[in-house]
């Protein structure tokens, strides 16, 4: 089991799976008990309702949750011995690796706010755990605020300088063509308007250079502020599940 379980990567649902597991361990809980908890805990990050029930229900058709019994109309249910042997192989599986995702969003937190002290650089995020923190952290808000930052005094920049502050800074590579697909849409923002201007650079049009415009730094600002507000909660959001983890059986 444990074995099954470290070869997936990071997700969400990974991780409602551990608090309905955990809270089943040694108790019996409702659906409507277990939702209302993990709805509590996970206040950083909320999981939709339907989420929760797919993975209930998932874990059931797996073996992992049982019915336990009923009292009047409602329904309790507990873990299986299978479901115990799950539970614990999730912790050893990812215990670490999500404080690698914590690490990355302190960083981030870091360089945006300067708030406390710069933390200290730690295990790099795996590749296949990367889409769970975009999930969280949104990769595209990230690269708008480093190219706004570092266009702000009115230089100009190529799309190779955010992507190596990504990859040197907060050890996160963007492919190139997300980059362009990224500063593309800057250019052209279907909500806001033109954050930056763009125009190649020789006849071969191989490095796009990128300069802000004045409603680039109108919207400045907010787009640090925002970004900061989604890190944050990030943040926050792996160390809960983190320190859950280790006050757990």
């Amino acid at each position: 089991m444990t074995t099954s379980t470290s070869t997936k990567p990071l997700t969400n649902s990974m991780i409602l799976r551990f608090f309905i597991a955990k809270e089943l361990y040694y108790t019996h809980r409702s659906s409507s008990e277990l939702w209302q908890h993990t709805k509590h805990v996970l206040k950083h990050h909320p999981p939709a309702k339907r989420s929760f029930q797919l993975v209930m229900s998932k874990m059931q058709q797996e073996g992992f949750v049982k019915e336990s019994f009923k009292e009047k109309r409602t329904t309790y249910y507990s873990l299986t011995d299978e479901g115990r042997e799950y539970y614990q192989g999730i912790k050893l599986a990812y215990r670490d690796r999500l404080m690698a995702a914590k690490q990355v969003a302190a960083v981030f937190l870091y360089e945006i706010t300067k708030e406390g002290e710069r933390p200290k650089k730690g295990t790099t995020m795996i590749e296949k755990d990367r889409p769970f923190f975009s999930s969280l952290v949104s990769v595209k808000d990230v690269f708008r605020y480093i190219v706004l930052t570092r266009t702000y005094s009115g230089r100009t920049i190529v799309i190779a300088e955010p992507e190596t502050e990504m990859l040197e800074t907060y050890g996160w590579k963007v492919s190139t063509s997300y980059a362009y697909e990224v500063a593309i849409e800057m250019e052209e923002d279907p909500e806001i308007g033109g954050l930056v201007t763009g125009k190649w650079e020789g006849e071969r049009r191989r490095k796009r250079l990128l300069k802000i415009t004045p409603l680039g730094r109108q919207f400045y600002e907010r787009i640090k502020q925002d970004t900061a507000d989604r890190v944050r909660n990030a943040y926050h959001y792996l160390d809960t599940v983190i320190k859950e983890m280790d006050d757990s059986n």
